[in-house]
């Protein structure tokens, strides 16, 4: 299960914190996410299909979050932006307030630079309409960034990737979130289990001292 979590943990927060423009709600859509996994998981068959499952399910969560804005200059995409300009705020504050599905289709085309097919299934819908949604965010954000816009894309595009985790920190992220997210189900384990022994003993010694009754009588 770790190992599974491990591999698409990166993508998850990048997809969280780049589409929530929070580090709260990002947070929070990252442990729903795996929490939610932890029963689902097994149905999985491979890498890929865990690939897109994980990834549909954080843009279907993160979705829930959009009455959450972000302000603009603590947005995750200006935060981990690097150098912080007035211009590069103005484009990240205008993607914000575009249809969350061109938001999605563009962030997901060049932030997570998936393949249309990918985003499609990401976001539960066609290619084509994939293609459109794209097509108008794209043609919004040029006409507000004018000659600007490929440096703004560009930056974007470094921004969205520094939302992966340090690599050093997966691991050690993920074993800790996933035993956090099992205490409770293995702690209701422990106390069925401890329930059913005491029931168990009780009985044995109620046909214990019924017997020893009986033959004192």
């Amino acid at each position: 299960m770790e190992t599974l979590v491990e591999s698409v943990y990166p993508g998850i927060c990048r997809i969280a914190y780049g589409l929530s423009g929070r580090e709260d709600v990002g947070h929070g859509v990252v442990r729903f996410v795996i929490n939610h996994a932890l029963h689902h998981i097994q149905r999985l068959r491979d890498a890929p299909e865990a690939q897109r499952w994980f990834y549909h399910f954080t843009v279907l969560v993160s979705r829930r979050g959009q009455k959450h804005e972000p302000k603009a200059e603590q947005d995750t995409l200006v935060a981990h932006s690097g150098e912080v300009s007035a211009a590069y705020i103005a484009f990240v504050r205008r993607l914000r307030t575009l249809p969350f599905q061109q938001r999605e289709a563009y962030l997901l085309s060049f932030g997570e630079q998936l393949l249309y097919r990918d985003v499609a299934t990401a976001m539960d819908c066609s290619i084509a309409a994939v293609e459109v949604h794209l097509a108008g965010a794209q043609q919004i954000l040029r006409a507000m960034a004018g000659d600007g816009y490929e440096k703004m894309q560009d930056r974007l595009v470094r921004a969205w990737q520094n939302l992966s985790p340090r690599e050093e920190a997966i691991h050690p992220s993920v074993r800790s979130l996933i035993k956090r997210l099992m205490w409770p189900g293995r702690l209701k384990k422990i106390l069925v289990i401890a329930a059913a022994i005491i029931i168990l003993a009780a009985i044995a010694f109620a046909a214990w001292r019924f017997r020893h009754l009986y033959l004192k009588g």
